[in-house]
């Protein structure tokens, strides 16, 4: 295969083989990967609470979004609702699985321009510092949208079409924003005949997974609430977007991005980019760095930025949304690297690869990298002690003396993970247990029909202040039929209210 012997003194070492620059990377990834589990233990405070409750709800045969209701996609829950039945501790370390697959895709990519031992560096070292930004928040989704494009591609990149094209196609259910970026990187092959026929079989295993993954979603009764949820998410990046008053188009959200990132992070993102152009210039112009393949990642890094922008064009509400820059990232610093002679020495390449991923990660200074390390180590015991604790909400549960009691939960994103904790004889009866101020009047009709039938209601603080907010005029009728018929008890920010019982 052309392109493949660039790599210099190893350059008949497979992927996996080592050699003593190999353990060398292997040795330098062992602070790496300290600083990762450190960092990406997911916390019960806002998302994350809701996260743990949906995917413990799965696990516990809850049917998602039509028992259970968030908006994002089913494979995402699903992963979780698995790890949760097996330890529910697990749910809470997904992302270092999730970084893993994104070191093992980015270095199998990095494998087609450079030796198996700068790729290991790649993969172990360099992506995970990366994927660990000043927006790294662990456990949301962009970690795993990032992951499965690096991971479709990376297999792709080694010729494993059936496994590159299933990690495209669960990608599809994992973060669907990305998943053309991944489909659209398994195309641009069918341009090269020699691996056309590889592109082909990616695609068609892409597709068969899709399909049986449909097919799985219909026998779980997942697949209409599904598309249900994507119409929704729809509507709710334009009611956000009219929330906070900016343009939903494209140009309203990359203005409002432009605003909400520091310029340490566009400064990173226009030298990435210019990585990029340099690379293509040098490939293109030197005859004897010509080669099929690293015309490939090329291409890939182009989709990737290309793709990038136009998802937060779509899609930008919230400043953690750059974390969608993480993936075009490691592909430039992918480029940039086998941008160093492959006859050089190796410590000079880590030296000239660390630099350039230096200046692509977002931190401006190793002093800004080093204080959110501090910030995140020291939350490290405390999202760890956060693991076995019994959320509020099911602790108020508790208080409620009925059996069978069926229960409806009135709050925003503060639920801690409740959901793993209720007791085995209480029903969640509404199955979206958290609002906002900017849910549509919808959402509230539906918690104001849903709470005339229920034994029990948990009422957040958070969820109160609704009604004196511009929600008023949908959040008032469920707060007064709740003060009608129930009795409630405050306990610290909330209260656990039951249906009082009728004359």
């Amino acid at each position: 295969m052309s392109g493949t012997r660039v790599s210099g003194v190893h350059d008949t070492q497979q992927f996996a083989g080592l050699t003593s620059w190999s353990l060398v990377s292997l040795v330098g990834a062992v602070p790496v990967w300290i600083v990762v589990v450190r960092s990406a233990v997911m916390s019960r405070v806002v998302d994350g609470g809701i996260f743990l409750s949906v995917s413990a709800g799965v696990a516990d045969g809850l049917t998602l979004y039509e028992q259970i209701w968030d908006n994002k996609d089913p494979l995402f829950f699903g992963v979780m609702a698995l790890a949760t039945i097996v330890n529910p501790a697990l749910s809470f370390f997904l992302d270092v699985m999730w970084i893993a697959l994104a070191g093992l895709g980015a270095g199998l990519i990095a494998r087609m321009v450079m030796s198996s031992d700068r790729a290991l560096f790649v993969g172990l070292v360099i992506t995970p510092l990366l994927m660990l930004g000043p927006a790294y928040v662990p456990g949301w989704t962009n970690t795993p949208g990032t992951a499965l494009v690096l991971l479709s591609l990376g297999l792709l990149a080694r010729r494993w079409a059936i496994a590159a094209g299933i990690a495209a196609g669960a990608l599809a259910f994992v973060k669907l924003p990305v998943w053309p970026i991944a489909a659209a990187g398994l195309i641009v092959v069918l341009v090269s005949p020699s691996w056309r026929r590889t592109g082909a079989r990616a695609l068609v295993a892409m597709g068969v997974t899709m399909l049986a993954s449909l097919g799985v979603m219909a026998l779980l009764g997942w697949l209409s609430g599904a598309i249900e949820a994507l119409q929704r998410n729809r509507q709710y990046a334009l009611d956000v977007a009219n929330y906070f008053g900016f343009d939903p188009g494209l140009l309203g959200r990359w203005s409002k991005a432009f605003g909400d990132w520091p310029a340490a992070v566009w400064w990173s993102a226009l030298i990435a980019i210019a990585m990029v152009l340099v690379a293509s210039v040098v490939w293109t112009a030197v005859p004897s760095f010509r080669s099929t393949e690293r015309s490939i990642v090329l291409v890939w890094a182009a989709l990737a930025w290309l793709g990038t922008a136009a998802v937060l064009g779509l899609t930008y509400v919230w400043p953690h949304h750059i974390q969608a820059l993480y993936l075009p990232v490691i592909a430039s610093v992918i480029v940039f690297a086998a941008l160093f002679p492959p006859r050089w020495p190796f410590a000079f390449w880590v030296l000239w690869a660390s630099i350039g991923a230096l200046l692509v990660s977002g931190w401006g200074s190793p002093q800004a990298w080093q204080q959110k390390w501090h910030e995140r180590s020291a939350a490290f015991d405390i999202k760890v002690q956060e693991i076995d604790e019994k959320p509020i909400d099911a602790r108020l549960l508790d208080s409620v003396p009925l059996q069978d009691v069926t229960y409806a939960r009135l709050g925003s994103n503060d639920d801690r993970g409740f959901l793993g904790s209720v007791r085995g004889d209480a029903v969640l009866a509404c199955p979206q247990f958290h609002l906002y101020d900017f849910s549509p009047p919808e959402a509230f009709a539906e918690a104001l029909e849903c709470v005339q039938q229920v034994d029990a209601v948990i009422v957040t603080d958070a969820f109160t202040v609704y009604g004196s907010s511009s929600r008023a005029p949908y959040a008032t009728p469920v707060l007064d039929y709740v003060q009608a018929n129930f009795t409630c008890l405050r306990i610290e920010d909330r209260q656990i209210c039951t249906r009082t019982p009728s004359l």
